[in-house]
Order: C-alpha cells, then structure tokens, then sequence
C-alpha cells in the first residue's frame, strides 16, 4: 500500500516538472521582455511626440510674437514702399555708390544688406519718438541759422532748412524719422550662421536720423529726411532726382538685430494655397521665377506709385496704405525635434495678417 502511494506521488511530481522545463521557462522570459519592449516602444514615442509638440508650439508662439511685434511696427508708418520704383537718373549727379538697377528705397541703404543671401521683405518711414535725455542740454541757439541742410528746397524761404531752424523744431516735435526694413536671410552656414539653426531667419534693420551717442542734431551718415522735400516715393532724391547723399549709411549691431529665427526656407513649396494679394497691392517679393523671392515671408503691400512723364516718382495723397503679412515657420533644426522622414511634421501652420496703416500720404505729422 505504502509503495503504491509513494508510486502515485512521484508521477505526480513528475508531471509537475515537465510544465517547467527550462525552454518553457526561456520562452516565457522571451514574451515577457517582448512585451515590456513594446510597452516601452509606446512610452518612449509618446515622450517624443510630446517633446514634438513642445517644441513645435514653443517655435510656433514666437511666430505669432514676431508677427504682433512686425504688425505694430509697420502700423505705425508713414509711408511703404512698393518696391516698385526705380532710380531714372544715372547721370553723374545722381549715380549711386551700389545697386543702380534696385528700387526705391533699397539704393541708399548700406551696401552689405545688398546681397545674394539677404532678401528685403518690405520698407518704410516711421516716426521714432526722442527721450528727455537726448534732448537735454540742446543749444539751438549755437547752431548757425545761415548754414543750409542737404534737402535744402528752393521753393522754402532760406533760413527755413538752417541747422538752427532744425534744432528747433526737433526740440518742438521730440521726435525723428526712421527708415525700418526687414530682411529674410537664409542660415547659409558660413561664420556668420553659425549660431543660427533654422532653414532662415528675419531681420530689422533701422536708420535713425540722429546718433543720440553724440547729440541730439549729430545725424547718422548717409541720412536724407524725406519730409523736408517730399521725396519719400523717391529717397534719396530729392523732387529734381538729384542724389542727396554724400556717402551710404553703414551698419551697426544697434541697428541691424534677428527678430525671428526658424522661419521656413523661402523656396520651399510645401504650402502651394498661399493666399494672393488683392488687385490694388504688389506683392513683395513679388516674382516667384528670381531667385530673390520667399514663400514662407511675404508682404502685400497697396500700390501707390506713380510715374511721370519725366520720370520722377510721386504717391496720390490722402490715401492709407494697407499691409498683409505671411508668415511660415519651420522647427526643423531646433535642438530635440525628432523630424519624421516623408512628413512635414517640423512645418508649422502659417501665419496671415492685415495691418491698416495710420500715416496718411502726404500729410504733415
């Protein structure tokens, strides 16, 4: 009896170790960790298309602060150029020093800016207020009233455009003209790049008339004020199409800085259905077959130039002028964005706004 349950015990026990033999045991560990891989596959997707989507937002929140910051800025005009109007005069008084063939205003701003690599978006005057501490300690009345200013106009009676009568009038108006330009320059990767990762990038410049380092009435080389002779359709000219100036601004790091970075490449066709300009506005870049064009930043701008019969440029007055901006990001070179091949997942949504301009042509301010 005894050698009959002990017979029973072990088979039991045999069959016991069969369900758990070592490759039943292999194969258990082997779903296991594929089944823990998986689960691990999924956590770390999801922790990059998190950080994807991060980075996108953070990169597309930008966009939308450069746009509001580019909107009130070309609010604030006084005039927009059209980029359509092109220097007449290539006589000995009216050559320029860079870019005969560039339009209005592009002929007189520095010459660097004139490159392969820089591509100009959009132009235009503003008024730029003065602080109580450029203006303190201003003695106009050093300043002599017989020597004439370079938009020096027949038509005004003399002593009208003296340093002196200047000064004066910068005291009572507290306030000078800018000429503000962006730029889209593409991140080339040369020296210059380096520190710039994506496809392209925006920049401001601006040209003060005055260097308030020095004083008050120290106006910055090469600077011409469209006001005095009306000839902002035409700057640097004056109404008689002569140059007025002596030499071309230069640049400087306090009045050409990066906006934005990450922009899109500006031949990039991954968005075809961008919206068109109404019929009364030229859009800049306006020719999609140059090479100097973008399709990630444009402007439209209201077209107001008009040319005469002897060639001289002028804008209908009492009109306001009307600017739509387009913009287009790209996130891809942004430190930890995982771009997916055959998708546009690092293309952001693009950005369309319109901005009414307060300066009126041809008004005095």
């Amino acid at each position: 009896m005894f050698e009959f349950i002990l017979r029973v015990y072990l088979s039991s026990y045999s069959k016991f170790r069969k369900a758990f033999t070592l490759p039943e045991l292999l194969l258990g560990v082997f779903i296991a960790l594929l089944l823990l891989g998986s689960l691990l596959s999924v956590l770390i997707n999801l922790l990059i298309q998190e950080r994807n989507e991060q980075i996108l937002t953070e990169t597309q929140q930008n966009m939308e602060r450069a746009m509001r910051f580019m909107a009130e800025d070309i609010r604030q005009a006084v005039y927009v150029y059209d980029f359509q109007q092109t220097p007449s005069n290539t006589g000995s008084t009216g050559t320029y020093t860079n870019g005969k063939g560039l339009p209005y205003p592009l002929v007189g701003i520095p010459s660097g800016l004139i490159a392969a690599n820089y591509i100009p978006i959009i132009a235009f005057w503003k008024i730029t207020p003065l602080t109580d501490g450029v203006l303190t300690g201003l003695n106009c009345g050093a300043l002599s009233n017989s020597s004439y200013i370079p938009e020096n106009n027949p038509q005004i009676a003399n002593g009208a455009l003296s340093s002196q009568g200047e000064c004066n009038a910068l005291l009572y108006r507290r306030k000078m003209m800018s000429l503000v330009v962006y730029f889209q320059k593409i991140n080339a990767g040369d020296s210059s790049d380096s520190s710039w990762r994506g496809k392209s990038r925006i920049l401001r410049y601006q040209f003060d008339k005055y260097n308030p380092s020095t004083t008050a009435t120290s106006r910055n080389t090469g600077f011409v004020d469209p006001t005095y002779s009306s000839n902002y359709a035409n700057w640097p000219e004056n109404n008689s199409q002569t140059n007025l100036q002596s030499s071309l601004p230069t640049t400087t790091s306090n009045n050409l800085s990066v906006l934005l970075d990450y922009v899109d490449d500006p031949k990039s066709t991954v968005d075809t259905k961008f919206p068109a300009c109404d019929s009364s506005q030229t859009r800049i870049p306006d020719n999609l077959s140059t090479a100097s064009y973008s399709t990630s930043f444009y402007v439209c701008v209201t077209t107001l130039s008009a040319q005469s019969a002897q060639g001289n440029w002028s804008s209908p007055a009492g009109q306001n002028q009307v600017v739509s901006i387009y913009l287009r990001g790209n996130a891809q070179g942004f430190p930890g964005l995982q771009v997916i091949t055959g998708t546009n997942n690092n293309v952001l949504a693009p950005l369309f706004t319109k901005v009414n301009i307060r300066g009126v042509i041809n008004e005095n301010y």
